[in-house]
């Protein structure tokens, strides 16, 4: 699809929607007065044909509505009602019905939370689900959580066998906040994006725009041996080649030793493959699904002339023991035994996405490495992969639901600004702050101002969230608003956000991003889709390796490709594609 912004106007769309909705410790984003009533009227998504907005006069109510409050006004409920909570366990959460944001939501909603809670893993989580959908038997009302697992063939089979309902009358009647959250996102496309095949919306998302993860395909150099050296850092394919060669021919790390190595990453791990990062200097490579787009015609990449020129030149890196051909079978341990070992640094260069990958919190040679710049290759590309923050479907409403209205103005909830610092971050004033006048977020140097002050550790076991598994938009600004605390010089997010503005704007300029099948085409392209980027993935390996040749073999290649049905696979993805661009 159509990148939905350029990342340098990210922080002009921030500028704009930042007043709108500041870090509050007592009330939430287009708050309540004191008697309840909304302070704003929260715009209209128009998510339907003929939607009223939230100001419209509402209908008169029966059944559990009649026991709902209009949007925005608090509590939700009027009487008290207990809602089922289906969870997938997460182990950094002591205790889910004494945990702070329990505790919150049930004031804000005059309801009580009963708890059932899936396995922790993902997939666990999923398969218990579907084994209750498939039987028939009584779901909890809300389910939140599984969207890291769920696709979105998954959510539309669920709702098309009527295990969860449709929301769009809901957004429309319901919801408050939801149109708000909607309308500060970078991502104007996002209703769209939640909305399946068939036309209907399933669930609330969590979505969390923040540049450190749309640019996450990052490559990490030894500068102090640049500069022991006398190096510039490098920009181009061929001097990146020269600098890696003095490297390991040169001693800079200056022991004496030949015991410096070369590019190194973790194919399987986030964002961490070195092929990948080194594949953009020759032409895009989103790593997922390799599509570009022409014309609005989707391509794939590791077809083309292009990829076949990028594949020599992994070759004769590894040739030149540059690319590691561990690098195509090492995990994120052995990067760190490596990155981290020894009395002096030995590794030249890595890929992460997670600085951390590299080293530990208090391990200080990562000061030695900054990022590696985007390479130019011999025909002039010079992209980063970029990735979009896709919705993660966190929080539907099942069939079961005695009080649907209730438990989507609870979600509505969640999408408030308020509802989604305390999800994330904790309780304000307590687990972080607002920021001083002298305080300055991580990409402050690009425009994006201090926006919190986290006190409580990401990642740690707590009771005051639940990890944030929730319903919620985060626009662009908050999450790289982040203060870095001042006694922790070697807080990873240093790093991350020097490398930021190095990969901006460098994705072509359309992607396909998202795609949207019926069922069956999902049936039909499943087995298809892995087969084939399994193979271009493992050939990318062994086109690099030497162990297929590039000039005697690349027709034999594309021949396999085509015995596995590219052309239909094409043909599906081109279907999905254009559905998800509305």
């Amino acid at each position: 699809m159509a990148r939905y912004s350029r990342a340098r106007q990210l922080v002009s769309i921030l500028l704009a929607v930042l007043m709108v909705a500041g870090c509050l410790a007592g009330c939430g984003q287009g708050g309540t007065s004191q008697t309840g009533t909304p302070s704003s009227t929260a715009p209209s998504t128009g998510s339907t044909a003929g939607a009223a907005s939230p100001s419209s006069a509402a209908p008169e109510l029966t059944g559990s509505a009649a026991n709902v409050n209009p949007p925005g006004e608090f509590p939700i409920c009027k009487e008290p009602i207990t809602i089922r909570v289906g969870i997938p366990q997460n182990a950094n959460v002591e205790n889910y019905e004494t945990n702070k944001v329990t505790l919150w939501y049930q004031e804000k909603g005059n309801f009580t939370l009963e708890f059932d809670l899936f396995p922790t893993k993902g997939s666990e989580a999923q398969q218990k689900l579907e084994i209750m959908i498939a039987s028939g038997g009584e779901l909890p009302e809300a389910l939140i959580g599984f969207g890291g697992t769920i696709s979105e063939e998954a959510v539309l089979s669920y709702g098309l066998e009527g295990a969860v309902l449709p929301l769009n009358d809901y957004i429309d009647t319901w919801g408050y906040y939801i149109h708000e959250a909607l309308g500060n996102l970078s991502n104007k496309e996002m209703l769209s994006w939640m909305t399946s095949a068939d036309g209907n919306i399933y669930y609330i998302p969590k979505s969390n725009e923040q540049l450190g993860n749309m640019y996450s395909l990052r490559t990490w150099i030894n500068t102090q041996w640049l500069d022991n050296l006398g190096l510039d850092m490098p920009s181009t394919t061929d001097e990146f080649k020269d600098v890696m060669l003095k490297f390991l021919s040169d001693d800079p790390n200056g022991n004496g030793q030949k015991d410096e190595v070369g590019l190194i990453g973790n194919p399987a791990g986030w964002r961490s493959h070195a092929a990948d990062f080194l594949m953009n200097a020759f032409i895009y490579n989103d790593t997922q699904n390799r599509f570009i787009v022409q014309d609005g015609k989707l391509v794939p990449a590791y077809t083309q002339p292009e990829w076949r020129e990028g594949l020599r030149y992994l070759n004769d890196l590894v040739k030149n023991g540059i690319l590691m051909p561990q690098s195509f079978t090492m995990d994120n341990d052995q990067i760190k035994q490596m990155t981290e070992g020894g009395d002096v640094a030995t590794v030249s260069a890595f890929t992460a996405g997670g600085y951390a990958v590299g080293f530990g919190a208090t391990n200080e040679r990562k000061y030695e490495y900054a990022a590696l710049p985007p390479l130019t290759g011999p025909g002039g590309a010079s992209y980063a992969s970029f990735f979009p923050d896709i919705p993660q479907k966190h929080f539907l409403i099942s069939k079961d639901a005695q009080n649907p209205e209730a438990i989507f103005r609870w979600a509505d909830l969640m999408c408030s600004i308020e509802g989604i610092m305390r999800q994330r971050w904790g309780e304000p004033g307590v687990d972080w702050l607002e920021p001083g006048p002298n305080d300055k977020g991580s990409l402050d140097a690009i425009g994006f101002e201090a926006k919190i002050v986290p006190i409580l550790p990401w990642g740690s076991v707590n009771n005051s969230h639940w990890s944030w598994p929730c319903a919620g938009m985060l626009p662009v600004g908050y999450a790289d608003g982040q203060v870095p605390p001042a006694d922790d010089p070697l807080y990873a997010e240093r790093w991350i956000a020097a490398a930021v503005p190095l990969y901006m704007d460098k994705e072509a300029d359309e992607t396909a991003d998202l795609f949207k099948f019926t069922l069956d085409e999902a049936d039909e392209i499943k087995d298809m889709k892995a087969t084939i980027n399994t193979y271009v993935k493992e050939s990318m390996a062994l086109f690099a390796v030497g162990d297929r040749d590039i000039e005697k073999d690349w027709d034999s290649y594309l021949k396999e490709l085509d015995a596995m049905g590219l052309d239909r696979y094409v043909e599906l993805s081109q279907a999905g594609y254009e559905r998800a661009k509305g």
